[in-house]
């Protein structure tokens, strides 16, 4: 989840119907694993964490809320790598059939949202730097 999904709650929601479907399912100890950022992020510590277990033989099932939470572009990828090492990935909601017009605008404002984020960060750091060798002369120099 993003930021502010997490601070609307929606990430323990996440957490809830996982929990719930593992429960149904008569899972009784499920790892579960959280990442807050971007689902263009193919670095997130959790994803890179899922992939080892996989990997590593450690897991056989995935639940995820949907394919996006898991990542944006390249799902049928990381399905097959899953299925490689023997590990079921099951989806709880349903995607809702959209037209290709639909996906296109969907990819289009992820995309964009990203790279807000990225040129955010990028900005913010560079505000920071100047704060710091502002804050680095001496107050009777920065006359």
């Amino acid at each position: 989840s993003s930021h502010e999904q997490k601070n609307r709650g929606d990430l323990e929601r996440q957490v809830l119907d996982i929990m719930n479907a593992c429960e149904k399912e008569g899972l009784d100890k499920p790892v579960i694993i959280r990442d807050t950022g971007s689902g263009l992020n193919t670095k997130r510590k959790g994803l890179v964490r899922l992939i080892e277990m996989a990997k590593n033989h450690e897991i056989k099932r995935i639940f995820i809320t949907s394919k996006d939470r898991l990542t944006r572009f390249g799902y049928e990828y990381l399905e097959e790598l899953f299925a490689m090492a023997g590990v079921e990935l099951t989806t709880l909601q349903e995607e809702e059939n959209k037209d290709l017009q639909e996906e296109l605008v969907d990819d289009m404002m992820s995309l964009l949202a990203s790279f807000s984020g990225k040129l955010y960060r990028i900005r913010g750091n560079k505000k920071k730097k100047m704060r710091e060798i502002i804050d680095s002369v001496p107050e009777e120099d920065r006359e």
